[in-house]
C-alpha cells in the first residue's frame, strides 16, 4: 500500500509543478487528537484493531515557495500484531514517536508529506490478546526500545483565517521494523488546529 502512496505522491508533485501555491512564509504550530489504529491484515477471519485516541503537536518552517519542513511529536499506544500456524498474540506499548520530513503545498488548502520517524518506548508491554496454541513464547515488536516507520501524510485545510487554521490530516505509517509474520503498520487521521506563529503579512493567504 505504502508504495502507491508514495508514487501517488510524485505524480502530484509533478502536475501540481505548474500551479503551485505560494505560502505565507514563517513558524507554524497545530496540536489535536490522534485516532489511529493498527492494520493487522490477519489471515484469522474477524481479527483487526479498533480506533485508538492519542494526541498529536506538529510544527512546520515554511518557505515562501511550496514547501516545508515538518517536525511530528505523537503520544500513542501502539498495537502490535504477530502470528503463526497455530495462533496469534497481540501487544501493546505506549510510545512517543517522532518523525521529521517534507510538506509539499499543491494548492492552498491540499499538501501531502513523506517523514522519517521512530518511536520510543514509554512504559513496560502489555499482552492484550493469546489465540490458538504453542504461542506463549511468541513475541512482538512492543518489546523493543524502539522502531523506525515511513508515514505519508495527506492534509486538507478545512477553515482557514489569517493566524489560523482547522486541518484534517490523514496518514499511513509504514513499519521497517516488524519481526517475522508480525504486522505494525498503522493509519491514523488527525483534526489539528494550527496556528501561525510568525508569518509575513504581505504575502497574501
Amino acid at each position: 500500500m505504502y508504495r502507491f502512496l508514495i508514487i501517488g505522491f510524485l505524480k502530484l508533485l509533478f502536475f501540481s509543478s505548474l500551479c503551485k501555491a505560494e505560502q505565507n512564509p514563517g513558524m507554524r504550530l497545530s496540536a489535536g487528537p490522534y485516532f489511529y489504529k493498527t492494520m493487522y491484515e490477519s489471515s484469522y477471519q474477524d481479527v483487526m484493531d479498533s480506533f485508538h485516541t492519542g494526541f498529536a503537536i506538529v510544527g512546520e518552517a515554511a518557505s515562501a515557495e511550496s514547501g516545508s519542513i515538518e517536525a511530528s511529536i505523537i503520544l500513542m499506544k501502539k498495537n502490535y500484531y504477530r502470528e503463526s500456524s497455530t495462533g496469534y498474540v497481540i501487544e501493546s506499548l505506549p510510545r512517543v514517536y517522532l518523525s521529521l520530513g517534507y510538506r509539499y503545498w499543491f494548492f492552498s488548502r491540499l499538501s501531502m508529506a513523506l517523514s522519517l520517524g521512530s518511536n520510543y518506548s514509554l512504559g513496560s508491554y502489555k499482552r492484550e490478546k493469546t489465540f490458538g496454541t504453542g504461542v506463549d513464547d511468541l513475541e512482538t515488536s512492543a518489546r523493543d526500545t524502539t522502531d523506525y516507520l515511513l508515514d505519508v501524510s495527506l492534509q486538507v485545510v478545512l477553515w482557514k483565517s489569517k493566524k489560523d487554521n482547522v486541518v484534517l490530516d490523514t496518514r499511513y505509517a509504514k513499519n521497517f521494523t516488524t519481526r517475522a509474520d508480525e504486522n505494525a503498520n498503522h493509519i491514523a487521521t488527525m483534526i489539528l488546529y494550527r496556528r501561525n506563529i510568525a508569518f509575513n503579512p504581505e504575502v497574501k493567504q
